[in-house]
């Protein structure tokens, strides 16, 4: 698995369950209405997606902040953007609603930049620009879906606000686990915040960290990529 795809739950839920040890985070390699506003028309000159790493220095005190490298994306990393996509196999009630887990609006082929945080609790930022248009693939009906993955955990995952941005579209998804170790239940959370600002172009921001943290981090990664 390359650095790049930290996002998810996947590294670390086969780290508990093979070890039956904790760990607080998986090793790094990866508000408004769920539908605020229509994103703004792309710029003439586009949104320059490596202007993400101007937000080095913005995050909370006490993380350590590298950049991934750059990378152009394959379908199965499009895919893995959401959070549960891997090799551990999920069911989805109701089953049409696995489309929770692709909140993101790339496509195969999309350039994407970003950073990796490790402090308290990881995070992780990236931007994606994609080479045709591109859409969320979360459906309607799917606000609150129950996930399980037989004797190795279970949960919810739930649609949730985003941050209000002008000109932009956000949405929030909340990923609720426990994992079930040899002697002993852990619960987990993670929060993915998108902020789709044109057809082509999203901001990605996970991690485990306060819902509020992470989404003051979609808010000044929106502000990076938009030109001055």
């Amino acid at each position: 698995m390359s650095s790049w795809v930290r996002l998810g739950f996947v590294a670390l839920l086969t780290a508990l369950t093979v070890s039956g040890c904790g760990a607080d985070a998986p090793e790094a390699p990866t508000g408004s209405s769920p539908a605020a506003s229509a994103p703004a028309v792309e710029p003439a000159g586009g949104y320059d997606i490596t202007r993400i790493h101007e937000l080095q220095n913005q995050f909370p005190p006490g993380y350590t902040v590298k950049p991934l490298p750059p990378i152009t994306l394959t379908q199965e990393q499009v895919d893995q953007l959401g959070g549960l996509s891997g090799a551990m196999p999920f069911t989805f009630d109701p089953p049409h609603c696995d489309t929770m887990l692709k909140p993101v609006p790339a496509t195969a082929g999309a350039r994407s930049e970003g950073l990796d945080a490790q402090g308290v609790e990881p995070i992780t930022v990236i931007a994606v620009q994609s080479p045709t248009p591109a859409r969320s693939e979360v459906g309607a009906g799917c606000d609150h879906v129950s996930v399980r993955s037989p004797g190795v955990a279970e949960g919810t995952v739930e649609r949730i606000a985003g941050p209000d941005i002008s000109g932009a579209d956000t949405m929030g998804v909340r990923i609720h686990l426990n994992v079930n170790l040899k002697q002993t239940t852990r619960s987990m959370d993670r929060y993915t915040f998108v902020a789709t600002l044109s057809p082509t172009t999203a901001v990605v921001v996970q991690g485990d960290a306060n819902a509020d943290v992470l989404q003051d981090l979609l808010t000044k990664s929106v502000a990076a990529l938009r030109y001055q």
